[in-house]
């Protein structure tokens, strides 16, 4: 330590400006890879884990529908506007006059490179001629999601429109339609004889156990249509164009529900564009408000130097030094992920206000230690003094925090991996720039000079009449018993806190989708359609192995969450039925015996004029299924975790039949996998950076019971953390990780510094005690109103994932002040006092002078 002390003072003393200018050249070489920065905005690859189960299921998803990219989604929920059937004529065709306008923009040909085409073997019977062609749409290969509604539509319009025109003319109502085959019935209707499944798009149906002889259904009303819609993403023009009509759209659609006009219909759009339109209005909102945040701690810094520092005109040059220091480490990360071929994400935009609120502490301890060195004549020998005494507590802060985000880089999802490993980044060089920027800058303006000693006289005085009270037994039993208060509440809330995740926590809670998505729980909470995809479906002339792969279906089917078989979407029950009756024809007219058994001889025919999906890919030439997709409905999916534990029950059947290669597929299966694993992750992170800080801390505080003291300290600063955040209202999710990650890094500001001069000095608890206190209670004061000044706007941000980081600044703050004040010197004072030596030795403080600091280069006052 005394050697890298006195390779800065060296350094600092004989060259200032050079270390100045050193420091800005390489702040402008690492951030010029920010010239071709690429900001990720979508939010599901921003807070989805890597590596998981999740990837291997997508990956089986793209590869089954010859996707080089992970398609654009988005889906309509349309309600009557007076709440009632939607299954009237004049409704029914303002849905199609909706549904029309996303179609046409993703049913348009374009011609794409040979290379961007589906690989699919070209025996594969399941492309129609257009697409053997080098044209394809943007929907394509899943054009025909809604096709069953629109089928379902054709047969029933004019139904309705007859009714009416019965009704008109006082016929009556008692007709037969046309075709008396076609039966309208939920959720499986028939056309020209075979079932199709309208269970997708009509939600919360009310059904009759008989068949209405007017229209041949059982359907009395239909509360909710939901139309499904995919975008293929291999072109920026396609990308653009449905994105414009989504956000088109979704503007339009809170027109709808809100104004007084004669629209018939009300709807929510849910998209994966609207979603990151809103996640990005909400950093954009944030960084507005943390600007307000920054103007707060520039003030407060000014404030802070201008009772330190004499002749006043000086203080701009070090509040300058204080705040470019933290916020060119920010910039220089920002600029090394970069370099390293990372993209920066949306949240990033909270970095350099929080190394900012971080930063500027290590300004605070530096100041005030030269400060109490001005004494001292020789600028030399006043630096080297100064990193004696501050040098340590400014290396444990920013170590510790360097460390903490540094374990934060292995939370599965991306963004908040890169997050905090630019953060982590980003205090490391802030670190380094505070000796080499803002030391400089304070020896160039600084010579000492004497006065207002009476001051030191007073803050002595009261440090030693609350050091008094703290070891009197009142001020004891009023630790325990505050403790115990907190302890109470945070065990209380911590013991209910919810376990879950929801994308809304990416948007600010006044966008118009929040409420899009709680219209939405409700359906999912009715009927929730889950897709399953084999790529090594079951021979079904194989007996045996057919009457397995039904097998596993039951058991899917039997779980509590699964409606049964009559909500399913099979496919292969279909073709068996189409199969079987047209056995039962040949039969008839003589071609075959009476005895059927399954086989391949109608599959072409049946997926090309009677199924027409590409949710069956068969080998005509070896007759042989490639892969199948499957879909069954579930109910109570609303909540998230309940979704994740859901899926890993369905996982655990396939992997039981894994010679069928199953998987499932979600969109958002990537955050619930980290549902599931979010509380052995939260244990784990909370246990690897205790661990980390103490030991860190035993390179600083040579002392056995100062270490333990510590963490003791930080454990209960991040334990009460979890409590209170969940008394604000945070949820048990990969954002509460990070933050407790911050908590730990941060906590050490408020314990190791006080644990730090301590140890440092001789004499018995009340002295040292009172020189530590007296060296750092007030620069750790600052720090704390500093970071919460900088982060204060923030409480007024509508977006959960920002705004949770705020609260635990605050609560950071608050119970680390608390620790750092009165529970750690409380305990220390229980503590056994050893009799180990140290190079510092107390002062008489009785007789210290407060200097103040004016320039060297001019006696000017």
């Amino acid at each position: 330590m005394k050697n890298n002390n006195q390779l800065i003072v060296n350094a600092v003393t004989k060259h200032p400006i050079k270390c100045i200018i050193f420091s800005l050249l390489t702040t402008i070489i690492f951030s010029i890879s920010l010239l071709n920065v690429k900001i990720e905005r979508d939010i599901r690859k921003s807070f989805s884990s890597t590596n998981s189960k999740a990837d291997i299921e997508l990956l089986r998803y793209l590869d089954f529908y010859g996707f080089k990219d992970v398609p654009k989604r988005a889906f309509l929920l349309i309600q009557a506007k007076d709440g009632g059937n939607m299954l009237r004529s004049n409704i029914l065709k303002k849905v199609l006059e909706i549904d029309s306008r996303i179609t046409n923009i993703i049913e348009k040909e374009e011609i794409i490179k040979s290379d961007e085409e589906n690989n699919s073997n070209k025996s594969t019977i399941n492309m129609d001629s257009k697409h053997q062609q080098k044209k394809t749409t943007a929907c394509y290969p899943l054009c025909n999601l809604n096709q069953p509604f629109h089928l379902f539509l054709k047969s029933l319009i004019p139904v309705l429109e007859k009714e009416i025109r019965l009704n008109i003319e006082g016929n009556g109502t008692q007709y037969n339609v046309d075709n008396i085959s076609d039966t309208l019935t939920y959720p499986h209707f028939k056309l020209m004889g075979n079932d199709v499944f309208i269970g997708l798009n009509l939600f919360e149906v009310v059904t009759s156990n008989e068949m209405f002889p007017n229209n041949r259904s059982n359907i009395i009303s239909v509360e909710t249509i939901i139309l499904w819609y995919v975008s293929r993403s291999d072109t920026m023009k396609r990308v653009k164009e449905f994105k414009n009509i989504t956000l088109q759209l979704f503007s339009e659609s809170s027109l709808y529900k809100n104004q007084k006009n004669d629209n018939e219909i009300i709807y929510e759009i849910y998209g994966d564009e609207i979603a990151n339109h809103e996640m990005v209005r909400g950093a954009i909102e944030a960084t507005i408000l943390m600007i307000i945040g920054f103007i707060l701690l520039f003030g407060f810094v000014t404030f802070v130097f201008y009772a330190q520092i004499h002749p006043k005109k000086y203080v701009i040059y070090l509040v300058i030094g204080a705040i470019l220091s933290p916020f060119l480490a920010a910039i220089s990360a920002f600029g090394i992920l970069v370099w390293l071929g990372n993209d920066l994400y949306v949240i990033m935009c909270v970095t350099p206000f929080m190394i900012l609120a971080i930063g500027v502490d290590d300004a605070f301890i530096l100041t005030s230690s030269f400060v109490n060195s001005s004494h001292i004549k020789d600028n030399k020998a006043k630096i080297e003094k100064t990193l004696t005494s501050a040098g340590p507590s400014i290396a444990i802060t920013s170590i510790t925090n360097t460390v903490a985000f540094g374990i934060g880089f292995f939370t599965p999802a991306k963004q908040m991996s890169l997050f905090c490993l630019c953060t982590s980044i980003a205090v490391l060089l802030d670190y380094i720039l505070t000796f080499t920027l803002f030391l400089p800058i304070l020896v160039l303006i600084s010579s000492t000079k004497v006065e207002n000693q009476k001051k030191s006289t007073m803050k002595i005085g009261f440090i030693k009449k609350y050091i008094n009270f703290l070891s009197s037994l009142k001020g004891k039993l009023i630790l325990i018993f505050t403790m115990v208060i907190i302890y109470l509440i945070s065990s209380y809330h911590a013991f209910y806190i919810r376990q879950t995740f929801v994308p809304s926590k990416a948007f600010p809670s006044d966008s118009h989708l929040v409420t899009s998505l709680e219209s939405i729980r409700k359906i999912f909470d009715s009927h929730f359609p889950v897709s399953i995809f084999f790529s090594n479906p079951p021979d079904i002339s194989n007996v045996n192995e057919y009457q397995r792969f039904y097998q596993m279906i039951n058991k899917i089917e039997t779980l509590d969450e699964t409606y049964g078989r009559n909500k399913s979407l099979l496919l292969l029950d279909k073709y068996e039925e189409f199969d079987r009756k047209t056995h039962q024809i040949y039969n008839f007219l003589g071609i075959v015996d009476n005895n059927y058994t399954l086989n391949y001889h109608n599959m072409k025919y049946f997926i090309n004029n009677i199924l027409k999906t590409e949710r069956i890919k068969f080998d005509e030439n070896n007759n042989k299924l490639l892969k199948l997709h499957i879909t069954v409905m579930a109910k109570n999916m609303s909540e998230w975790s309940k979704r994740a534990k859901y899926y890993e029950k369905i996982r655990n059947i396939l992997n039981a039949y894994s010679e069928f290669n199953g998987t499932i597929f979600d969109a958002d299966s990537g955050v619930l996998d980290m549902i599931l694993n979010v509380k052995s992750d939260l244990l784990g992170s909370i246990t690897v950076s205790i661990i980390s800080m103490g030991v860190i801390c035993v390179f600083f505080i040579p002392n056995f019971v100062g270490i333990i003291l510590i963490v003791i300290s930080l454990t209960s600063i991040c334990y009460n953390l979890v409590g209170f955040l969940a008394w604000w209202g945070s949820d048990l999710d990969i954002i509460t990780i990070v933050d407790v990650l911050i908590a730990s890094g941060l906590s050490v500001d408020y314990t190791a510094h006080i644990a730090h001069f301590y140890f440092s000095s001789k004499g018995n608890y009340k002295e040292r005690l009172t020189y530590a206190l007296s060296e750092i209670s007030l620069p750790m004061i600052n720090a704390g109103l500093s970071t919460f000044l900088c982060m204060f706007p923030l409480i007024f941000i509508q977006t959960y994932s920002i705004l949770a980081f705020a609260k635990t600044i605050f609560i950071v703050v608050a119970l680390g002040l608390i620790h750092g004040l009165f529970v750690l010197p409380v305990m220390l004072v229980l503590a056994p006092l050893g009799n180990e030596s140290s190079e510092n030795i107390i002062i008489d403080h009785d007789s210290i002078k407060i200097s103040s600091i004016q320039p060297f280069i001019s006696n000017e006052k």
